[in-house]
């Protein structure tokens, strides 16, 4: 997945659609450094993990349908969180890329 290679990209989508501020595709990809072809790739990966993007051709820019929050990081787990998750085995890091409503 390109948001798993590069992350910060994917918040920086993030943070422009917040602003209403992605403008076109072709400007978007060029306000991120990268080819419309992977800012389609970005976006689609995105939608696959419940963000709410769609395109507003009024505004000329993409919008979010509901308030989302992205988060992507990791973060230690409790082991009494961990009891509840996976019944006790030893993880003690995850992955978060998702989109809370």
């Amino acid at each position: 997945m390109t948001i798993f290679k590069n992350p910060e990209r994917a918040k920086q989508i993030d943070q422009l659609i917040r602003l209403k501020a992605t403008g076109t595709p072709k400007e978007l990809a060029e306000k991120i450094g990268v080819s419309e072809r992977l800012l389609y790739d970005y976006l689609n990966e995105m939608k696959e993990l419940g963000a709410p993007i769609y395109y507003d051709k009024e505004r000329c820019c993409y919008c979010y349908s509901e308030e989302v929050k992205f988060e992507f990081g990791f973060r230690i787990i409790e082991q009494a969180q961990l009891d509840k998750i996976k019944g006790g085995e030893m993880q003690l890091f995850f992955l978060t890329a998702d989109f809370l409503q």
